[in-house]
């Protein structure tokens, strides 16, 4: 039977584990052993919606029916049994043992979340209510650490997609070159694009000499004197690629704790309008598809002629189609094209990138 230490080491395990992951239901499992239940079920609610459930039952044993309670008449931290179980529905004929804790106190009254633990046949052992007490002030902190967890995983989910539409990504260097920690989604885009990519000996394998040079050069230059008694970053610019564009800016990590020197090599390819899904860039400018793919070679920088020859245009067809662009998307010029295309938020698209 698992120990307090081993249910309390589970619980906190599950609140550091990522959603999707089996923590919730591999604690709830735990437990069920712990106190013999034979189903144990999590339900997580915020200003009364029902927003989590976690559940594990013994696959050998068909679950009980799963009760109804009506939450906001229970008492926080009470430790219920099917007879005094407040209920929407008819009162729960399975043992159980139910415990509702609540969330965050304060403004938000309406974030608890509710444990209950059933069985077929006898009565829970006294045992349960004893192990439950014990539980219970540990499962409202470690609700709100996997809520914290869960928030700050989402928000940087965001950023990362935020990054990888715009092209950006990051590497991070030790004092002696080796990649310590690099954007997950960098690799394929580093060797797809400048053929770049990481040695066995954690280091980059970079094909070009002279750029190999230039790399190394900028990871051993740390801090450079700006004055008689100030010392301030150095960065250093380094292009991996030309067509398409991609550059790397190298500096020192300003999160790098004091006395563990570390480089930072910020990274960006220049995204391609003519990547971009046409119908939504169309809908997006107020052109038509034939109007989008010329504004998406101006935004890339094609010359008129070198999107009469991509398109298989006349130049004057590419002329007359840029006029009507300009006027539709009340811009003057290429350079408003490329300006209000660049500003614009149609990079963001979750659409499936045509390719370029």
């Amino acid at each position: 039977m698992p120990s307090e230490a081993e249910i309390l080491n589970a619980l906190y395990t599950a609140a550091s584990a990522p959603s999707g992951t089996p923590g919730w239901p591999a604690f709830l499992a735990l437990l069920a052993e712990q106190t013999g239940a034979g189903s144990a079920a999590l339900r997580l609610d915020r200003q009364g919606v029902r927003e989590q459930d976690w559940h594990w039952h013994d696959p050998k044993v068909e679950p009980p029916a799963r009760p109804e309670p009506d939450q906001p008449r229970m008492r926080f931290h009470r430790i219920y049994g099917q007879g005094d179980l407040p209920s929407l529905t008819a009162p729960a004929r399975d043992p159980l043992r139910a415990v509702k804790t609540q969330l965050r106190p304060g403004p938000d009254q309406g974030n608890s979340a509710l444990l209950i633990l059933q069985r077929k046949g006898d009565d829970f052992r006294a045992t349960a209510a004893v192990q439950l007490s014990t539980l219970i002030p540990h499962l409202g902190p470690a609700l709100e650490t996997w809520e914290r967890l869960a928030e700050e995983r989402a928000r940087a989910s965001r950023y990362r997609a935020i990054a990888g539409h715009l092209g950006g990504g990051w590497v991070l260097f030790s004092p002696n070159g080796t990649v310590l920690e690099m954007d997950a989604g960098l690799r394929a885009p580093l060797e797809a694009i400048a053929g770049i990519r990481v040695g066995p000996d954690g280091r980059l394998l970079i094909r070009d000499t002279l750029l190999a040079q230039e790399l190394k050069k900028a990871l051993s230059s740390s801090k450079t004197a700006s004055g008689p008694d100030t010392l301030t970053p150095k960065a250093h610019l380094l292009r991996l690629s030309e067509q398409p564009l991609m550059e790397m800016m190298i500096r020192d990590d300003p999160t790098a704790p004091d006395g563990q020197p570390r480089r930072i090599g910020y990274l960006r390819s220049a995204p391609m309008a003519e990547a971009l899904p046409l119908a939504s860039t169309a809908r997006h400018l107020g052109l038509s598809p034939s109007e989008a793919k010329l504004a998406c070679l101006i935004c890339d920088g094609r010359s008129l002629a070198e999107a009469a020859n991509r398109l298989s245009w006349t130049i004057d067809t590419t002329r007359t189609t840029s006029k009507r662009i300009f006027a539709r998307m009340d811009v003057t010029g290429q350079a408003g094209v490329m300006r209000k295309m660049l500003t614009s938020a149609l990079w963001f698209d979750d659409a499936e990138r045509s390719g370029s």
